[in-house]
This record gives C-alpha cells, structure tokens and sequence, in this order.
C-alpha cells in the first residue's frame, strides 16, 4: 500500500465501470471527493453490514481429459 500524508494509505480496488460514474455523481451532490464518498462508503459498510460466511474454497475444474 502506497502512504499518503496524515498517516493514510492508499488502497486499490476493480469494481465495475458503472460506480464511478455513480461515485462521482454522488460526490457532486455533497460536494466531496471520490476519495471521501469512498471512504465514508467503506467506513459504514464496516460498521453497520451483516457478516456473510464465504462458501468455503471453490474446487478447481478439472482440466479436459482428466
């Protein structure tokens, strides 16, 4: 993780295409950056989301042949 200054990090992330364009309209409408709207996304999501157990490891497809 790259460091930024006041003691943040930067964290990278593939999300689908069409959040940024969300991100940024939202971003607009309360007059933050990205970077807040995020940050504030992941704070809540953290603190108020329900836990969800993955389903274990997936199994690797067997190859052709095998």
């Amino acid at each position: 993780m790259a460091k930024t200054t006041k003691g943040k990090v930067v964290i990278s992330s593939e999300v689908p295409g069409e959040l940024r364009g969300r991100l940024d309209a939202r971003a607009k409408e309360e007059n933050r950056s990205r970077s807040e709207v995020i940050g504030r996304a992941i704070r809540f999501y953290l603190e108020y989301a329900e836990v969800e157990k993955a389903n274990g490891i997936p199994r690797p497809k067997k190859g052709k042949g095998k």
